[in-house]
């Protein structure tokens, strides 16, 4: 573990994970494809490779399974709005094949085209010195959406998603829809609770973390049941409780 893991800064790190050679021999992250080079992460080449889950004490390995061709968020449409039913049909649109590839890539014959095999291509840009993924990102409307099938399998525009892409798919073996943690939303009143309690919990949990993992005088052991009585006064059960009846609600 890395003495200085729990205070680098996101651009020390990112240095840290560009750097040659290798610093570091495991990374945790959600997504990969933001702290390194694609080169380090290629399936085949890379220094780089996802790990199996851990088996719990059933001996099982299992992750959560996700739709990982679609991307999520959230939206209102307002009292104010004339047309209710075209504001939710223009949300549904980026959901579609068409808006679909508008949403996740941009504007056709700008960003991509269809080759001569109905395939979707990618239109690099003039300049050989700008990276696809810059020349993307002016160049895209970056909305929520969902990449039609047909291009999912192979990811040709955005090389940051097709190498994470790849990598996930070593994944499905593990994946369960049993832990699948839905898009929650709540209500004023539980917002409010959440954002009383809820960073000061994570503020605990990392500093605690910092000092078990690299403190040369931490007994995590010794130190377990106050650090849980902690987290109770902070305020851990009732934001649960809010998450959990949200939770429940939703099924």
């Amino acid at each position: 573990m890395d003495p200085e893991n729990a205070t680098l800064t996101p651009s020390e790190l990112d240095a840290a994970l560009h750097a040659e050679p290798d610093v570091y021999g495991v990374v945790i992250t959600q997504s990969p494809q933001n702290l390194m080079y694609a080169s380090k992460l290629d399936v085949d080449t890379g220094d780089y490779q996802v790990m199996p889950p851990l088996k719990n004490d059933k001996g099982e390995q299992l992750i959560s399974a996700r739709v990982t061709v679609a991307t999520r968020a959230a939206a209102v449409v307002t009292t104010d709005c004339q047309n209710p039913g075209a504001a939710l049909r223009w949300l549904d649109y980026f959901y579609g094949e068409e808006g679909g590839l508008y949403a996740c890539y941009g504007e056709q014959g700008v960003v991509w085209d269809y080759n001569s095999k109905g395939e979707v291509e990618t239109i690099r840009p003039e300049d050989p010195t700008v990276g696809y993924d810059p020349w993307w990102r002016t160049n895209s409307v970056n909305v929520p959406g969902i990449i039609p099938k047909d291009t999912a399998e192979h990811v040709l525009m955005r090389e940051s998603w097709k190498v994470k892409y790849l990598q996930m798919k070593k994944l499905e073996p593990y994946a369960t829809r049993e832990f699948t943690w839905p898009m929650l939303v709540f209500s004023p009143e539980d917002s409010d609770i959440i954002s009383l309690y809820e960073q000061d919990l994570l503020t605990y949990v990392q500093q605690s973390m910092a000092n078990f993992v690299i403190s040369p005088n931490a007994d995590i052991e010794a130190e377990w049941d106050g650090y849980i009585a902690n987290l109770q006064s902070i305020g851990l059960s009732r934001l649960l409780e809010v998450y959990q009846a949200r939770y429940d609600a939703s099924k």
